[in-house]
């Protein structure tokens, strides 16, 4: 029985003196792993036009696209976040809208929607080919129309069509998208103003997240 008692007393002592290196180890993989920096811009906005056909019909929607900075939400794989959203508080480009209809395909399937991608806003705010952007930029894509259906299943399922099968389909071309470019951003540590510490001038370096 002292044997025993021996052994548990031994594995805690080990215990309690692994365990706190073991959390300074992960919180050092944390703090340690390389940040990204911060973007120079961190909002914009871009107005658009697009015009399209809808069965013989012309139509033109304008709004605007506005992008923020979201920061990092996921320290532990760092990655910078963007959003966007329309400035009309429209979730999508919305093209055609079968819910009212209760358009159905041939397999079954409850075609929901018709819209077009205007892209992310890691395009537009310049956050392009960097391992730190969290999601891939992505502009828009004008050879294609995607669509929303809810299948036989009950899932929502998110794809697209290419040009001339939403055409035959659906009656649908675009015609032209005109937006404002995106920026140039730019990547780095900001830099504090200077701080006076008697005669001796400090400068310090800082990242915002």
């Amino acid at each position: 029985m002292k044997k025993f008692f021996m052994v548990i007393g031994i594995s805690l002592a080990i215990f309690s003196v692994l365990y706190p290196i073991f959390i300074l180890f992960v919180a050092s993989g944390i703090l340690f792993t390389a940040q990204p920096d911060p973007p120079e811009i961190t909002y914009g906005e871009f107005p658009f036009r697009l015009t399209y056909e809808l069965n013989g019909e012309i139509i033109v929607i304008e709004d605007t696209i506005i992008c923020e900075y979201n920061g990092i939400p996921n320290w532990t794989y760092p990655k910078r976040e963007w959003k966007s959203h329309l400035k009309s508080a429209n979730e999508r480009i919305i093209l055609l809208n079968f819910r009212p209809l209760g358009e159905a395909t041939e397999n079954g399937d409850n075609m929901l929607e018709l819209y077009f991608d205007y892209g992310n806003a890691e395009y537009y705010m310049g956050d392009i080919n960097s391992a730190y952007a969290g999601e891939s930029a992505r502009e828009p894509k004008i050879g294609r129309v995607n669509y929303i259906l809810e299948n036989s299943s009950g899932n929502i399922v998110y794809h697209f069509f290419l040009a001339d099968t939403v055409y035959e389909r659906y009656g649908i071309k675009i015609l032209s998208w005109e937006v404002s470019p995106p920026i140039e951003n730019r990547f780095e540590p900001k830099r504090l103003e200077h701080v006076s510490d008697s005669s001796e001038e400090i400068v310090m370096w800082w990242v915002d997240y």
